[in-house]
């Protein structure tokens, strides 16, 4: 329960913090109207001193930021407005010594005719000439100091840096952030920075740091060294919002919006952070969406793997499946042993039957997907969910087996492959063996071996045999008559 302690004087305030000025605590409040206010606490019945205070001139001040360089207090303070009508600053904050100087952390400095109070002193070391500056975030990086401000307008926000060892700091931009309308920053790191931006248009973003900037969404702009992206976030109208853990270290994010329409109140959002770890992932070359764009399916040849990632309808981004990925023994653990003591070591600690993958084909339904495998001279065929899009294997065809009264061949070095328009019918072609395989495909989706033709071959019109010496074929563009001199024992 709340008890009322005391009023202070405010006009139109925004934003309170408190802050640590040579061991001391003091209440800073920013005003919209004019000034921005740092107060003593002294504890008691009344524990801010109203009157030893110091009051900033700040027209439209939206927010503040503090932080410390070695033992002396900074804080930036935002302005809300538009080019030459007022910029934010940058302050140093101490205690005043005399009419002229103040003890700044360790330092004696002289402090600003106009910036002192009986209290509290201050220093204006920078103006930042951000329009419409709505929020400002300090954060550090690898050594170097940041300020980032968050600008209400359909132009950039603007991060400034400095070295964090640099008394007094003096900031320089390096970088427009790509935001529109940003209303709120929040740095946070997990394994990498981020900043959570909010945004009261129709999406807020998360902005990934790839070690020299900040990204959003990737587009066809985005150079190859800042492909490290980050993401939007589909709620309108944010206005604030905040990151914070739970006692199980779990990161969540808070966002809150506002409406002008009828509609007087609009619920926040929670969201909470996933850390996906994509693996089996070497060597992707070849790449196949689902018809209803639900699912992406990638065939890596170094891993032996057919990764599934399932896609956003609104965004397009997609997200690793691990469980419902084709994910062999050698994806996890690579077989090195050229002469192991086991000889008779399972096929499938290799990748079976994924050894070099070359392409992949749905049938219309999308029932089933079929695999070539150019180094297993194979066709696997997997059964396909419609619904959660998993893969199951439900046949394998390679080189040499035998499939009913026919010896496979043709396969060696399984490339490409076409299935018919009625899809009664697959084609494969063999690039080692200059071979095309023809298969006949059942209702259930597996595949029998029907015939090959090979590179080499022979066509003709006539032939010899034991009761005459030349038969000439009149018809032999029909069925009535061999049209090549087989191969592999093939009956004609």
């Amino acid at each position: 329960e709340a008890t009322f302690i005391q009023s202070l004087t405010t006009d139109a305030a925004v934003v309170w913090a408190h802050t640590t000025i040579n061991g001391n605590t003091f209440v800073a409040v920013a005003n919209f109207k004019g000034y921005c206010s740092f107060y003593p606490w002294i504890g008691g019945r009344r524990p801010v001193n109203e009157t030893g205070g110091l009051h900033v001139p700040a027209p439209v001040a939206s927010d503040l930021a503090e932080f410390t360089v070695l033992d002396t207090t900074f804080v930036v303070i935002a302005a809300f407005a538009g080019d030459g009508i007022a910029e934010s600053q940058l302050m140093m904050l101490g205690m005043p010594l005399n009419d002229t100087h103040s003890a700044f952390g360790s330092s004696i400095l002289r402090h600003s005719s106009n910036l002192t109070g009986d209290f509290v002193s201050g220093v204006l070391i920078q103006t930042f000439a951000v329009p419409f500056a709505h929020a400002v975030e300090h954060f550090s990086i690898d050594g170097v100091r940041y300020l980032a401000f968050a600008s209400l307008r359909a132009g950039p926000s603007e991060l400034f840096s400095c070295n964090a060892s640099t008394f007094p700091p003096v900031f320089s931009k390096v970088q427009d952030l790509p935001t529109a309308f940003a209303s709120s920053l929040t740095f946070f790191f997990q394994e990498v920075p981020y900043l959570l931006v909010t945004q009261t248009g129709e999406a807020s973003l998360v902005l990934r740091w790839n070690g020299t900037r900040f990204n959003g969404l990737l587009d066809k702009f985005t150079l190859p060294k800042d492909i490290a992206g980050g993401q939007e976030i589909p709620f309108q109208s944010a206005m604030a919002g905040t990151v914070f853990r739970s006692n199980a270290n779990s990161l969540f994010a808070v966002m809150g919006a506002y409406t002008d329409g009828p509609v007087l109140s609009r619920d926040s959002i929670l969201l909470k952070e996933f850390l996906v770890h994509v693996h089996s992932l070497d060597g992707p070359n070849v790449m196949l969406m689902s018809g209803d764009g639900r699912f992406v399916y990638v065939a890596c040849l170094y891993s032996r793997s057919i990764i599934m990632f399932e896609r956003s309808a609104t965004t397009g981004l997609i997200a690793f499946d691990q469980n419902r990925s084709v994910i062999t023994p050698w994806s996890r653990q690579q077989v090195t042993d050229d002469d192991p003591a086991e000889k008779e070591i399972p096929q499938q600690l290799f990748g079976y039957p994924y050894k070099g993958m070359s392409s992949m084909v749905f049938n219309m339904q999308e029932t089933h997907l079929y695999v070539t495998n150019f180094l297993d001279g194979a066709v696997a065929v997997l059964r396909r969910d419609v619904m959660s899009g998993e893969l199951e294997l439900q046949q394998v065809l390679s080189n040499g087996m035998q499939s009913g009264i026919l010896q496979i061949s043709g396969l060696y070095g399984a490339h490409g492959l076409s299935m018919s328009p009625t899809e009664d019918r697959l084609y494969v072609t063999g690039w080692l063996d200059q071979a095309v395989a023809m298969f006949n495909r059942s209702e259930d989706g597996s595949l029998e071996f029907r015939d090959r033709i090979k590179n080499g071959e022979r066509a003709f019109w006539h032939f010899k045999d034991s009761l005459t010496d030349t038969a000439f074929l009149d018809g032999w563009a029909s069925n009535q008559y061999p049209m090549r001199l087989g191969g592999d024992s093939q009956p004609w």
